[in-house]
């Protein structure tokens, strides 16, 4: 909550209870209470998924996000618009950052599927410009 960067490498320190509540102060109403009920101070679980999640941030439409750990099946991948009802504290505290390895396997895999889709059409599409294309495959 401090606001310190940390690495994949660094173990993750779930904040306590204290430090989300410091943390709230003259956060909008809804933000704290979707902070109060899915805390950061967990571990969680998806409805229907095993992997393991953190809450990386709250939005004032009464969502967060949700990052993805070792053992999830997209590692790195931060998932954005999950409301309270999908998700399921675990409260092992034992989720991990991926792996530098697994998170080039995760950009891989979004690579691949992205290039299968129809022509994004955007012209900023970051995977496709990485691969030095200003255009989807298709596009004249």
């Amino acid at each position: 909550m401090s606001g310190t960067k940390v690495t994949p490498d660094d173990a993750y320190e779930y904040p306590t209870a204290d430090e989300l509540e410091a943390w709230l102060v003259g956060k909008p109403a809804v933000v704290i209470e979707l902070a109060r009920r899915v805390p950061t101070t967990t571990c969680y679980r998806m409805r229907g998924n095993e992997g393991h999640y953190v809450v990386a941030s709250y939005a004032e439409n009464g969502t967060f996000t949700l990052a993805h750990g070792r053992d999830s099946y997209l590692p790195g991948v931060g998932v954005f618009g999950i409301t309270p009802d999908e998700v399921i504290p675990c409260g092992c505290g034992r989720w991990q950052w991926p792996t530098a390895e697994q998170r080039r396997a995760t950009d891989a895999r979004i690579e691949r599927q992205h290039a299968r889709l129809v022509a994004c059409g955007d012209p900023k599409c970051e995977i496709h410009a990485r691969r030095g294309r200003r255009r989807p495959r298709g596009k004249a």
